[in-house]
């Protein structure tokens, strides 16, 4: 059965989305873009906590299923993001190719939007390991302080300092926000 006000909420996710991206185009002034960014910054989030709550309430931890799912989109997204590559890099294959074999494509994708699903195959993962293997607290603890992880190093660097371990704890955030999605469908019914 679809939850409509879910779908309603994942629908103006999907705007805020695009909505967070706004405030780099040159014709919003600066403040404007700003303040796009700070009030769209909710539904990134909100898309690991949604499918994580919908894996709780079909009670299906196949997780191998899901993963496989990720891994297809993760795929045919990088396929179809190398034309714009090939643009991007003004035509020149050998860059291209490069970009392709690269460290970075294993991580995100042939392109750096990607992130999102690779973060999401590893939270997923996470969240069957440590249902299955970790008790309550201990996970809830974790998924705690790798939000304030998230959230601190976030500050920093829009403090303009260079805060690598941001990508790490962005990614791994996913993890916290699937189990905790999981963990409220399930303690609901």
């Amino acid at each position: 059965m679809r939850n409509n006000a879910l779908d309603s909420a994942k629908l103006l996710a999907c705007f805020f989305i695009i909505v967070v991206h706004v405030g780099n185009y040159q014709e919003v002034t600066k403040p404007v873009g700003d303040f796009f960014r700070v009030s769209s910054r909710w539904a990134l989030p909100f898309f690991f906590l949604s499918s994580g709550y919908l894996m709780g309430l079909s009670r299906s931890l196949d997780v191998e299923k899901k993963v496989n799912k990720l891994i297809s989109i993760l795929f045919y997204s990088s396929i179809l993001y190398i034309p714009i590559l090939y643009r991007n890099f003004n035509w020149d294959f050998e860059r291209l190719a490069g970009k392709i074999i690269s460290n970075d494509t294993l991580h995100s994708g042939t392109f750096f939007h990607l992130w999102f699903i690779n973060a999401l195959i590893l939270g997923i993962m996470l969240t069957g390991y440590f249902i299955r293997n970790v008790n309550i607290l201990v996970s809830m603890t974790v998924s705690v302080l790798l939000i304030l992880a998230c959230w601190s190093t976030d500050v920093i660097k829009s403090l303009h300092f260079n805060v690598y371990y941001f990508y790490t704890f962005r990614t791994l955030i996913a993890f916290s926000l699937v189990y905790i999605g999981y963990i409220l469908a399930v303690t609901k019914n």
